[in-house]
């Protein structure tokens, strides 16, 4: 995951709309339409809408997912509420606008619209798994559209046999927790999905695998200060070490007020002052020697070393001792914050436990 920090600028035209949303046209008093969706098969979409009062018509448009929109039909007379797209590709994610509009001194007015989505079709699902204690695994299954059955499957091997384990409605997302598994195993799962429309069963792909070990939760890493104290610097290297039966953890990158962050604080000390001040990730070394700078997550493994250089947001500082904020991710679960612990020898271990 590379984080991004992007600024963007939105224009305001003469007619109201900004600039990179839909313009139909000139904005007017007009109602906006309430507007729905419906899959009709793997290739059309049915979308309807409520009539506005006072209208004199409706324009669509229509967008692939990260696309721009463009019309597609033009309806006149209020009590035309509904349109057919039958030129869908097939398993693709759409995006509707209904605009009503009328006429003011011989000019066509529009009102606002929101956008609408759709697939037409099923597309696969996503599947997240973790260990959820000794001899258990969490799975949850996302799907793209309300209205899906999943089945989820098991395999204690990731290109072996897979055994149906569940198959039920999802309602856009299906948690289910894998119990009475062997401790300390790992489980290799995946999913499809189905979808019926116009009365025929449509079935998704298979989704990317995804495995987990059926036991707790464990991180061990040793954190040992390779800095100098008294020494005037605004370079910082820590060492960390995985222990051999912790899980695998994953540094998480982040971008923040222009620098590579991985927060904490460090003492500083001066014949006048002392203080603190924010320590920025900026790259990584396995061997303590050639460093790459830090632009995306960094996976540490079982038995695994990795040095980790930071800068000072002060400039140069008198440095005496650190405590280091980290946020890693483990085992597939969400951001998890915890504390890099050192003692006055500079050496010190992060710990942290997930159990149930």
């Amino acid at each position: 995951m590379i984080g991004v920090l992007t600024a963007v600028l939105m224009l305001t035209t003469s007619f109201g709309f900004a600039a990179g949303d839909v313009n139909p046209g000139p904005s007017g008093e007009v109602g906006m339409p309430q507007v729905t969706v419906k899959a009709l098969s793997q290739t059309s979409v049915k979308v309807s809408w409520k009539a506005v009062k006072g209208a004199k018509g409706y324009v669509i448009y229509k967008s692939r997912t990260g696309e721009d929109y463009r019309r597609v039909k033009t309806l006149y007379g209020v009590l035309k509420t509904s349109f057919v797209d039958k030129n869908c590709r097939k398993n693709t994610s759409y995006r509707y606008q209904v605009f009503a509009f009328k006429y003011e001194n011989g000019q066509r007015v529009y009102g606002e619209s929101d956008w609408v989505s759709e697939v037409a079709g099923v597309q696969r699902p996503g599947v997240v798994v973790w260990a959820a204690g000794e001899g258990k695994i969490d799975i949850t299954v996302n799907c793209k559209t309300e209205d899906e059955k999943v089945e989820l499957y098991r395999s204690t091997a990731k290109d072996g046999k897979y055994k149906k384990i569940i198959a039920k409605k999802a309602n856009g997302q299906l948690s289910y927790l894998d119990k009475n598994l062997k401790a300390d195993k790992t489980y290799y799962y995946k999913a499809k999905s189905a979808r019926t429309l116009g009365g025929k069963t449509y079935t998704s792909t298979w989704s990317s695998t995804a495995s987990a070990r059926a036991s707790n939760i464990s991180v061990s890493i040793a954190v040992e200060d390779l800095n100098q104290p008294g020494q005037k610097t605004d370079t910082f290297v820590y060492k960390l070490t995985m222990a051999e039966k912790s899980a695998p953890v994953t540094i998480l990158f982040e971008e923040n007020q222009g620098g590579f962050i991985w927060s904490g604080q460090k003492e500083t000390e001066s014949s006048h002052w002392t203080g603190s001040t924010v320590l920025y990730l900026y790259s990584y070394s396995a061997d303590g020697k050639r460093f790459v700078k830090m632009t995306e997550d960094y996976l540490v493994e079982p038995g695994e070393t990795v040095y980790l250089k930071f800068l000072s947001r002060d400039k140069v500082m008198y440095y005496e001792d650190c405590g280091l904020g980290l946020s890693v991710s483990f085992a597939g679960l969400p951001m998890i914050e915890g504390h890099l612990h050192l003692n006055g020898d500079g050496t010190g271990r992060y710990t942290d436990d997930y159990d149930i």
